[in-house]
């Protein structure tokens, strides 16, 4: 689809070149006509001007070898002619015909010395307009003969001079249209954006209808730089341009499925699948398998993502049925979707065989970054779904590797995330924050270059408005930076006092001792030194206990910290389940924290107290549910202690046991939630967390749910070598049998 709009681009301009001498013979009578009278003529301008008219007829004729042929002669003779007349301007139109002429024999080099020939003719003789087409065919000729995209560019522009000057608006738009399309091929795309929105005006003002590829490449663009909302404005232009002038060729069907491409990017999966349909109903009218191909393939993605699993396979199945050819020319492709399918689907058996062929292709093929990255998170997301950690970890480990000598920011986020599912799934959580931070850092970062792209865009709309905004936020700027850097040397120069000030003190004291000292007899600087060395210890004792609870002070605070910073992060989530995923990390964290804002503000440092701990801890998460307010709390606590290798699971056990009550149990919204710590014997506690609520489904098998919340329940228990079950009578309850720690260590 894409490499023959190219050609309909690159000849279009040939096409419009020669449309006056298709305009001359209406009919083969007029040609016949015109031969006859060719011979009878005198050697003349009007001869000449005959001859090529008749050469421009026949060259239109480019997929006749006898008609290219005769073309030829007839360009030949007029430039016989032309050469004994001096006639420049007529040379330089037979340069230009003989360098079409070489293009359709593909003897590209000597089509691009005529071009170039040609336009140096008609700029000595300031015909620009002719000049421009002589760029541009040099153009179309260096383009078939591999000259580099940004080579091309510089020919292109130089055409689009020539036009500009010879007002053609119609034929420079053509030219920067063309220049923009190069632009986004190398990914440089506030260039394309300047050149396609110059075009467009250009077209515009000239009155040129056709505007549907010009708005197509612009809504391309947009969506490259992240203006999913402008790639779908544009989109949806071409189209309505399209249908308005009647254009039903196959260039409608690339429309309609980059426009479904940009909804999809949007995460508008209807309107989506609405424009990939139609992209369909095109490309089947033109049989065209590549089409096909492509647009059937993202309908299924389509499918897929709008949680409709068994709809995306019937839709692919169909598609291999009818052109076989497809499972073979596509199997990559063809496995990225169906193992997501099947996973879904939750038949990991087929998803497996998917599975494998994905292995094999990146393995035998990785030139690919896109496909490489996009299969590898596939095939992790399954092994961690299937519970193959060890293969998801290897995976991890081939990306890094894979992506290593990359210095792409985009690489390094996507293996921090993968690394993070990883670290999650096998319970490494505090390797899985370090690599979620890692991975949000990136993300935020390559956010800010894609909102710079954006922003470059609109300095172009409004340069005057934006500058002054720019200058003040500089003049803001600087002042901050001028008002903090006083607060800097002030606090410098109360840091040197205060050093200052305690050399002195030392220094002071240092003397006062030594002169006591001297004063002292034998008997009294014995008893001094014993009485010295009781102060120094218990000096230590003291300022031991001080920096215990200065530790616990520190780690509350960094927890609380953190907390707050989650709690930023969630202004930027719009997801449901991230914004309740961050909400249960942020409990988790703070429930942490209240241990050791307990520990520092107690006199005893090693214990917790558990019945003011457990009180604290359900106050608030209370206040973090607003439909808690009508759920009643029971504590039934014991005045028990425990250190902090069982306060902090047994903290987060309650957590995420009350957590869940509150969230699934009372569908009414008003319940009892009881909360139990009692001896069941002189080694035993019991732990215990029931709800009168809904209770869990008959078929309900905690053993087999992958949620988290259940994962680090069980995970916790085992950290205190407790016994955890999950009963559903008259609500739910948890409990967790555990063996007291003197006890425990006694045993070990």
């Amino acid at each position: 689809m894409i490499k023959s709009t190219f050609f309909i681009a690159l000849f279009s301009f040939w096409n419009i070149h020669v449309a006056l001498a298709q305009a001359e013979f209406k009919t083969e009578a007029e040609v016949n006509n015109a031969k006859r009278q060719v011979q009878l003529l005198p050697v003349s301008d009007m001869k000449v001007g005959l001859l090529l008219k008749l050469a421009g007829w026949y060259v239109l004729q480019d997929r006749n070898t006898a008609a290219v042929r005769e073309s030829e002669q007839y360009v030949n003779q007029s430039l016989r002619i032309s050469n004994k007349l001096k006639d420049k301007h007529a040379i330089a139109a037979g340069y230009l015909l003989l360098s079409r002429i070489c293009q359709i024999r593909h003897n590209y080099n000597k089509g691009i010395a005529y071009a170039t020939g040609a336009a140096a003719l008609f700029e000595s003789l300031g015909d620009k307009d002719q000049a421009g087409e002589a760029y541009v065919m040099s153009w179309s000729n260096n383009s078939l003969n591999g000259m580099p995209a940004k080579d091309r560019i510089s020919i292109l522009h130089k055409a689009a001079a020539a036009f500009h000057v010879a007002n053609n608006k119609s034929r420079e738009g053509d030219c920067l249209r063309e220049a923009g399309d190069l632009y986004q091929v190398m990914t440089q795309y506030q260039l394309s954006l300047n050149d396609l929105r110059a075009a467009l005006k250009l077209y515009q003002e000239s009155g040129y209808k056709s505007l549907q590829g010009v708005y197509d490449l612009l809504g391309t663009v947009s969506a490259h730089i992240g203006n999913y909302n402008d790639g779908v404005k544009y989109g949806l232009m071409a189209i309505k341009s399209a249908e308005m002038l009647g254009d039903t060729s196959l260039s409608l069907c690339t429309y309609y499925n980059r426009l479904g491409l940009a909804y999809s990017a949007l995460k508008d999966m209807p309107h989506a699948g609405k424009y990939f349909d139609k992209a369909l109903v095109i490309a089947n009218k033109y049989n065209d398998t590549g089409s096909i191909y492509t647009v059937s393939y993202n309908i299924s993605l389509v499918l897929l993502w709008s949680k409709k699993p068994k709809e995306s396979l019937d839709n692919i199945n169909r598609l291999i049925k009818k052109y076989p050819g497809f499972e073979k020319e596509e199997q990559p492709a063809i496995a990225s979707l169906m193992l997501p399918i099947y996973q879904d689907l939750k038949l990991y058996n087929k998803a497996a065989v998917y599975c494998t062929i994905l292995e094999n292709s990146i393995n035998k093929d990785s030139g690919n970054m896109t496909f490489y990255s996009r299969a590898i998170a596939k095939i992790i997301s399954f092994y961690i779904e299937t519970g193959n950690l060890q293969k998801a970890s290897f995976y991890v480990k081939a990306y890094a590797a894979y992506t290593g000598k990359e210095s792409m920011g985009g690489s390094r986020m996507n293996y921090n995330m993968l690394q993070f599912r990883v670290d999650s799934a096998m319970g490494n959580y505090l390797s899985a924050i370090r690599h979620y931070q890692i991975y949000a850092g990136i993300k935020d970062s390559l956010l800010g270059e894609t909102k710079s792209l954006q922003i470059n865009q609109l300095n172009i709309e409004y340069e005057t408005d934006r500058k002054d905004k720019d200058i003040l936020l500089l003049r803001q700027g600087a002042a901050l930076q001028k008002n903090n850097l006083r607060h800097v040397t002030l606090i410098r120069n109360i840091t040197f006092a205060g050093v200052f000030l305690l050399i002195i003190i030392l220094f002071l004291l240092f003397n006062g001792f030594r002169r006591k000292q001297k004063t002292n007899n034998l008997l009294q600087r014995q008893q001094k030194e014993i009485h010295d060395k009781n102060n120094d210890l218990q000096k230590l004792v003291t300022e031991k206990e001080w920096l215990i609870k200065e530790i616990h002070h520190r780690v509350k605070n960094n927890l609380h910290m953190v907390v707050g910073l989650l709690a930023s992060q969630t202004e930027f989530l719009k997801g449901r389940e991230a914004l309740s995923a961050i909400t249960d990390s942020q409990n988790r964290v703070y429930a942490m924290s209240l241990i050791h804002q307990k520990l520092y503000q107690t006199e005893e440092l090693s214990s917790t107290d558990m019945p003011s701990y457990i009180f604290d801890l359900t106050e608030y998460l209370k206040g973090c549910f607003d439909q808690a307010s009508e759920i009643a709390f029971r504590l039934n606590i014991a005045p028990v202690e425990f250190s902090l290798a069982y306060s902090v699971p047994i903290g987060l056990i309650i957590n995420e046991a009350v957590t869940n009550a509150i969230k699934y149990a009372f569908p009414t919204g008003k319940g009892i939630i009881e909360i139990g710590l009692q001896p069941v014997n002189d080694s035993r506690f019991m732990l215990y967390i029931q709800d009168n609520g809904k209770g869990l489904p008959d078929d309900f098998d905690f053993r087999k749910c992958s949620s988290l919340g259940l994962t680090l329940i069980e995970g916790l228990s085992t950290d205190i070598e407790g016994s955890f079950n999950l009963s559903s009578r008259n609500g739910t309850r948890v409990e967790i049998e555990f063996m007291d720690e003197v006890s425990r260590n006694e045993m070990h």
